[in-house]
């Protein structure tokens, strides 16, 4: 599984750590494509893994993540298309064996409102 970010504001940081921390950038802007999966009804690393499982392939840079650190608070935001590291081995037990591998990495729909920071 693989994605492209085409934009960011934020090249400093890693691409699988989007939200911004204290002392840096109180917002965050990234735009992408590539492999969706979103799991549903279940636990991510077990022992009752998820039952269902969204998934897709868009080819335009369409999918947006915004995050932000609020002022004053040791609070961080994002909604949008967080990415993430789809190689942990417990994912073969709810995807697709050969998409889970190092490196392999996919976006996920997600919203997170009031995040503690660190």
């Amino acid at each position: 599984m693989k994605i492209i970010c085409h934009y960011r504001n934020d090249a400093e940081r890693g691409l699988l750590d989007p939200t911004p921390e204290a002392g840096g950038r109180r917002f965050v802007f990234r735009l992408y494509s590539g492999d969706v999966c979103r799991p549903i009804l279940g636990q991510w690393f077990g022992p009752r893994y998820p039952r269902f499982v969204i998934r897709f392939f868009c080819r335009w840079p369409v999918l947006p993540l915004i995050a932000w650190r609020w002022p004053f608070l040791d609070r961080v935001g994002y909604v949008g298309f967080k990415p993430f590291g789809a190689d942990s081995e417990a994912y073969k037990n709810w995807m697709k064996r050969e998409e889970v591998y190092a490196g392999s990495q996919a976006l996920c729909p997600s919203i997170r409102p009031m995040a503690r920071m660190g």
